[in-house]
């Protein structure tokens, strides 16, 4: 029998190379019956992946590596990780690379993380990792190691490639979207230091003051606690995040006022379920990932006009 390339395997099985790349590489978010339809047609053409062959040749483990915390059990039911993660894996399956997962955490400093492993030994071509575990320390490894790397998350550091959600322009359009509603009074749920200290945060209140200066409305931003003391309910409410969306659906609890309209980002799935009807928009999680791994791969390439940076619009 001939031997057949992703690609064919692809086309016979009416499938894309991504689908065919991720069962071949044991991913499990494929359906059984798609499996079992690309197994077939690798046992009857005797396909052998080519990926080591490709490697000897050109010196590259065509392999991308995503960092992420093991210690942060939250993590993993958390849909933004499950979302980005796709859209990751959909590029970097769709160009023939393996995907691999790397653990950064705490550990006692005699030890060495997966993470150091795999970078110090180049078993990578490159690594995407969330700008919170962007330490210092994480950084200079990667620097020290010449491997290329891109950030999920909005960066502040000089020089760094990043790839992030378009926070300010989701929050005006959210912010928009109340207003057109007739909503007038809106009040972001927020912190200082949350504006301080989290980027995506900052963007998110500058998005949503934008939109209250263009209508001529008052900008309001409070802590769910303490909004829940005043006597006259504002018209609406933006959930900064999903921590400040959970603080105000415990403060409503023992509120004078209930269901005021609120309003989230992410989309998560439990918003269906919670006492309070909750609004949200759309940040295009998977596409981001997708961004992310495309943007790898340039510098993996040495593309020279690679961008510094992607913002990834959310859905209006």
């Amino acid at each position: 029998m001939s031997r057949l390339t992703i690609k064919e395997i692809a086309e016979i099985a009416g499938v894309n190379k991504a689908t065919v790349s991720r069962v071949l590489n044991g991913s499990v978010n494929i359906s059984e019956k798609t499996r079992n339809k690309i197994m077939e047609i690798v046992r009857e053409h005797n396909y052998v992946p080519n990926t080591a062959a490709r490697a000897l040749a050109s010196s590259r483990t065509y392999t991308v590596g995503f960092c992420f915390d093991y210690t942060n059990r939250q993590a993993y039911a958390n849909p933004f990780f499950n979302e980005v993660l796709r859209g990751i894996e959909e590029e970097i399956y769709a160009n023939d690379y393996l995907f691999l997962l790397m653990s950064v955490h705490d550990i006692d400093k005699s030890e060495t993380t997966t993470f150091q492993k795999i970078v110090r030994e180049h078993r990578v071509d490159g690594v995407l990792i969330p700008e919170s575990l962007l330490t210092e320390e994480h950084y200079r490894f990667l620097i020290d190691h010449a491997m290329p790397f891109v950030v999920i998350g909005e960066s502040p550091r000089e020089g760094v490639r990043w790839v992030d959600v378009d926070n300010a322009q989701a929050a005006e359009a959210l912010t928009e979207r109340l207003i057109g509603q007739g909503c007038k009074d809106i009040v972001l749920l927020a912190s200082p230091e949350q504006g301080h200290k989290d980027i995506y945060v900052a963007n998110r209140i500058r998005g949503y003051a934008a939109a209250m200066t263009r209508h001529g409305l008052p900008s309001r931003i409070a802590e769910p606690d303490r909004l829940g003391q005043e006597d006259s309910p504002p018209h609406a409410l933006i959930a900064s995040s999903q921590e400040k969306l959970y603080e105000w659906l415990e403060a409503e609890k023992t509120a004078a006022h209930q269901a005021i309209p609120v309003a989230a980002f992410d989309e998560h799935p439990l918003y269906r379920h919670l006492p309070t009807p909750v609004e949200s928009i759309s940040l295009q999680l998977e596409r981001m990932g997708t961004q992310a791994a495309k943007l790898l791969l340039q510098v993996i390439d040495g593309t020279e006009d690679a961008p510094s940076h992607i913002n990834v619009r959310a859905r209006t």
